[in-house]
């Protein structure tokens, strides 16, 4: 059974471990991982006991935007990253926002199918280049 809930203190070590993992994996794609949002809030994916999945996010204003969807690595394929995709989307509703945005990777297809499953549609490609 997948428990999704918002985070606490005591999750520090897991989150950063997912979020450590997250960054390592993020350079098989072309991008990187949105830092430039620092998350205000995060929610958690819980089997057996210990955390293996997070949603990050900051809320400004209406908008919910997700700096960071990670399941690891021996959790994937179970269903955890629709369960916070629900969860987060739930609560933003409840919060009173009226948009939740985020940001695939390129080739990044699963969280690119993630999104889609969950109602969110691509609206822009952003591109990038690093001078010098």
């Amino acid at each position: 059974m997948i428990e999704v809930r918002r985070a606490v203190a005591s999750d520090a070590e897991a989150l950063e471990s997912l979020a450590a993992e997250a960054e390592s994996e993020s350079h098989r794609y072309r991008g990187h991982i949105d830092t430039d949002r620092i998350p205000t809030d995060s929610m958690v994916a819980i089997i057996g006991g210990s955390v293996v999945g997070i949603v990050s996010y900051v809320d400004e204003g209406p908008v919910r935007h997700l700096t960071l969807v990670h399941v690891h690595k021996d959790a994937r394929g179970v269903g955890v990253a629709d369960a916070l995709m629900e969860f987060v989307l739930r609560d933003a509703a409840a919060g009173g926002c009226t948009h939740v945005r985020s940001a695939a990777q390129p080739g990044d297809r699963a969280t690119k199918n993630l999104f889609e499953r969950n109602g969110l549609v691509a609206r822009a490609i952003q591109v990038e280049k690093k001078l010098g």
